[in-house]
């Protein structure tokens, strides 16, 4: 394959509508998808069920270094799991949107 050792990354303000291009591109491309997004709200998310402060760096990333975050395909869909658990919907929700961005 052509785009084996390629990388492709997209970047642009909130609700630009980057993960819908870049899936549509991967697609096209047969490359495969992998949303970093989803991955800074998985560890917000962690964060904040362990009530870590998400302005407190040292523990944030002690925290990130501990967790287990997996990325699977499930019905041709990339889904992602904190701890063996879809966690997909709870990323998604407004107390971790509001603390992603620290």
């Amino acid at each position: 394959m052509i785009f084996e050792n390629m990388i492709i990354t997209l970047d642009g303000t909130a609700g630009s509508g980057k993960s819908t291009t870049a899936s549509i591109l991967a697609r096209r491309l047969g490359m495969k998808y992998l949303n970093t997004g989803s991955m800074y709200r998985a560890v917000t998310y962690a964060v904040l069920k362990e009530g870590i402060d998400p302005e407190d760096e040292d523990k944030v990333s002690e925290l990130a270094g501990k967790i287990d975050l997996e990325l699977e395909e499930v019905n041709g869909e990339r889904v992602l799991f904190l701890e063996g658990r879809n966690i997909e919907k709870e990323i998604r929700e407004g107390d971790v949107s509001a603390a992603v961005s620290p």
